[in-house]
């Protein structure tokens, strides 16, 4: 993926909206992007390869910048800064994406713009809008990391990921096991498959 030259239409006929004094677009556009989630995905006159992905970030308060985190290129944080519209809460940038990938992404609000950055990995945001989330179970009793991804129009599906309502289902168990080594506790969780019962025949197992 490449920051794209050519800018959204979507977001330019936004600002056009703006500029003529309806102030009440930005309004109507984050209800669309409430009700139809995010990224923007458009097609590219001329381009059956690639099409424009735009990223929108929504700020809640007052904030100096919004770096865009890619799943490679990372570390260009002044090439992947977001652009704030005119002197609303919404942050965008767009680039220009193969029609055939997915990729996981996540916004670093105020980020320091200095590579060696410590506290950046903490304080990573996924994208509320996007209704492609990836749930990571925490290691311990913390809370569960969110990480948002995108599919674009021609990726494979990935059909093994889906939820299957035709076939019976086991059960997932989760308990809590403490650590003398690590001193701590951690999540432990078990599934059992369709109709276990203890003192059964023996099951084979799998740990992960």
């Amino acid at each position: 993926m490449e920051r794209s030259s050519i800018d959204s239409k979507v977001i330019i006929n936004l600002v056009e909206k703006l500029n003529k004094g309806n102030y009440n677009a930005l309004l109507e556009f984050w209800k669309r992007i409430d009700n139809n989630g995010t990224p923007l995905i458009e097609k590219i006159d001329g381009d059956q390869e690639n099409s424009l992905v735009t990223f929108i970030y929504q700020a809640d308060e007052e904030i100096e910048n919004v770096v865009f985190m890619p799943p490679v290129g990372w570390n260009k944080y002044i090439e992947n800064k977001m652009e704030r519209l005119l002197k609303t809460n919404l942050w965008y940038i767009t680039y220009k994406v193969r029609n055939e990938v997915r990729f996981k992404y996540s916004f670093s609000v105020n980020d320091s713009l200095d590579i060696d950055c410590e506290e950046r990995w903490d304080n990573l945001k996924y994208d509320k809008f996007n209704k492609n989330v990836l749930v990571f179970k925490g290691e311990d009793s913390e809370e569960d990391e969110i990480e948002s991804y995108v599919v674009m129009p021609n990726a494979e599906e990935q059909f093994w990921v889906k939820e299957r309502n035709n076939i019976a289902k086991g059960i997932i168990n989760e308990h809590q096991f403490h650590s003398v080594n690590l001193e701590k506790d951690r999540r432990i969780r078990i599934y059992t498959p369709h109709g276990y019962k203890k003192g059964n025949r023996p099951y084979k197992y799998l740990v992960l």
